[in-house]
């Protein structure tokens, strides 16, 4: 009976010891998160930007102000750093979600699934002048397997977004040389 006892307490004291490392790793996660959201909050306000659309990924959050049309990067380094760069709406040409693949040999993918040799997966926009900036959403180092169709799909939100924003814009345009015309 105290064996059954003893075994019991030890297996209680194993799972309360994962349960608080597992407690303690998700606090640190939701700081650093918080931590990364106020630092988007500040490059947005040094910027004079609101956000309509935010989304915070592993080491790049992105903020649109689409009152401004302009959209936020930014950037945290693995060494802690921070970097943000913005991309004016109006210079943007089109936006397409990108998937680039490892080698994949003859035969890799009969019994297997294509996402196992994905590499990465981008938000491609191209600049009208200054060529084209890819925004990383999916990369095989820092990402599992499993997060492949979560992360494609929020690639894809973003890439309808934005192409309703460049949309609305031509539409704009259209609308402005039609009523000069008629003039």
């Amino acid at each position: 009976m105290t064996t059954l006892m003893i075994a019991v307490a030890l297996i209680a004291a194993v799972a309360g010891i994962c349960l608080l490392l597992i407690s303690i790793t998700n606090k640190q996660k939701r700081n650093h998160m918080n931590l990364f959201l106020n630092r988007l909050s500040q490059a947005g306000s040094s910027n004079n930007l609101s956000f309509s659309s935010q989304e915070l990924l592993s080491n790049m959050a992105l903020g649109l102000d689409g009152l401004r049309r302009e959209l936020l990067v930014l950037t945290r380094f693995k060494n802690g750093d921070y970097f943000d760069f913005m991309i004016h709406l109006n210079d943007v040409q089109s936006c397409s979600v990108k998937k680039m693949y490892g080698y994949i040999n003859a035969g890799d993918l009969k019994n297997g699934k294509p996402e196992k040799h994905l590499e990465e997966i981008v938000l491609h926009i191209e600049l009208y002048s200054q060529g084209h900036a890819d925004i990383p959403f999916y990369n095989h180092i820092d990402n599992r397997v499993d997060e492949v169709a979560y992360i494609e799909h929020k690639a894809k939100q973003w890439e309808t977004v934005l192409t309703k924003c460049l949309t609305e814009r031509f539409n704009k345009i259209k609308m402005s040389a039609h009523s000069l015309n008629n003039q």
